[in-house]
């Protein structure tokens, strides 16, 4: 019997590696640390960019990112995806999940990775946007329950951290559908996310 490689949840079918690969990640970094930032964003080339079909730019996005924030004492962990449907160039997503005590604003983190990306494409038509939740967040702050806590204090951060863990899978989800994936070129990732 072979292992499913894929999951249907409502009308959408979405991958378990990248599915699993945003479990763990969250999951360290909740055992890491009391308060976790989530921010999803979105990294797209200029038109007519001269693309070379390969991984390159964003690799170098993301170790540039992740360098940033180790040499600021911000532990981030990420997970990202390539897609690309009938465009001539692929765009991707990545998430990011940063030490809450230290980073809780989306804008920086966008900000921050738009001033790379834009150095590592060389124009300004380059792109690195930030998403916005329905309630037009930037991001989710999730918060361990503190082990002092008691009583109905207890309850209510239980339930406040299962909302907002709850909430940042689903809408780390997204990277995971298999819709606009599957034309990266032979030898190409369209998944990629830090070590564990």
């Amino acid at each position: 019997m072979s292992i499913p490689k894929t999951v249907k949840i409502g009308e959408w079918e979405y991958r378990l590696d990248i599915l699993m690969a945003i479990q763990q990640r969250l999951g360290l970094m909740i055992w890491s640390h009391c308060k976790i930032f989530f921010v999803r964003l979105d990294v797209g080339y200029p038109p007519g960019y001269p693309h070379d079909g390969k991984n390159t730019d964003i690799s170098e996005l993301i170790r540039r990112l992740k360098e940033w924030y180790s040499n600021n004492g911000v532990d981030c962990h990420y997970v990202g995806v390539r897609e690309q449907n009938e465009s001539e160039l692929p765009h991707y997503h990545v998430v990011l999940f940063l030490d809450g005590s230290k980073k809780e604003n989306g804008r920086s983190v966008q900000s921050r990775a738009d001033k790379i990306w834009k150095r590592i494409v060389g124009a300004n038509s380059a792109r690195v946007h930030l998403c916005e939740r329905y309630d037009k967040s930037h991001g989710i702050m999730i918060r361990r329950p503190s082990p002092l806590s008691l009583g109905q204090t207890q309850i209510d951060e239980q339930s406040a951290f299962e909302a907002s863990r709850q909430a940042t899978l689903e809408w780390a989800r997204y990277l995971a559908k298999t819709d606009t994936k599957g034309n990266a070129p032979k030898a190409v990732n369209e998944f990629f996310c830090s070590r564990i």
